[in-house]
């Protein structure tokens, strides 16, 4: 990216990195202290797929220019992107009986869209083989953050003698999210997980080749 552009996409970056880590701070108040006795609950613990950009944002806005630059961008491209398109097309998912925690919602995956839109803006004007190396690296960001999520489901219950779903596919609690509960049931948890991750990363892909039509210089 020219010096100019890659400033403005940096300052994306920090800005929603911001605005959604102060989103995060007050969400997490309220489930915290909320009731008593005060006790942190590890289930609300920030590392669902939408809450990835909590990390991916303000990594991408201090590392310097190169493979892991160009990952993260395509990652906030695509998967982040999808994401949040997707609970602000359809917020039924997400809303509560806290009003602030539902504005609190809305704005984070807003701002999931409008900072993906930008990435995407950027990645279409790399060139293709950049672009091809990008995707690759997006899809290792994922496998990243997904195995994560995995260990947190397996070691956290332990540890906490809480329940917790990161990404919603802990193997101790029963899927409600109507796309992966039919999966869940059918599958056996490894098969279920890959398909997880298979099925996300083809849709970034396919949205990847609309943004390209879309953001065509």
């Amino acid at each position: 990216l020219p010096d100019g552009e890659e400033k403005r996409l940096r300052a994306v970056y920090g800005v929603s990195s911001l605005v959604l880590w102060i989103g995060e701070g007050y969400k997490q108040f309220v489930y915290t202290f909320s009731a008593l006795p005060v006790r942190y609950s590890w289930y609300s613990f920030p590392f669902q797929f939408c809450s990835t950009p909590l990390y991916v944002f303000p990594l991408a806005f201090f590392v310097r220019k190169g493979k892991l630059f160009d990952g993260l961008t395509a990652y906030s491209a695509t998967y982040s992107l999808l994401a949040g398109l997707l609970v602000v097309l359809f917020p039924g998912g997400v809303f509560g009986t806290n009003g602030g925690i539902n504005v609190q919602s809305m704005l984070h995956h807003a701002v999931m869209t409008a900072a993906g839109a930008a990435c995407a803006c950027r990645l279409s004007r790399y060139r293709a083989d950049r672009q091809k190396r990008s995707l690759f690296y997006a899809a290792g960001t994922f496998a990243c953050l997904f195995a994560a999520a995995q260990v947190m489901n397996l070691v956290l219950p332990a540890l906490t003698g809480q329940t917790i779903n990161m990404f919603f596919t802990s193997p101790y609690v029963t899927a409600n999210l109507p796309v992966l509960k039919p999966l869940k049931e059918a599958l056996p948890y490894p098969v279920f997980l890959c398909g997880y991750f298979a099925v996300f990363t083809l849709g970034a892909f396919l949205f990847f080749l609309l943004e390209r039509t879309l953001f065509r210089p």
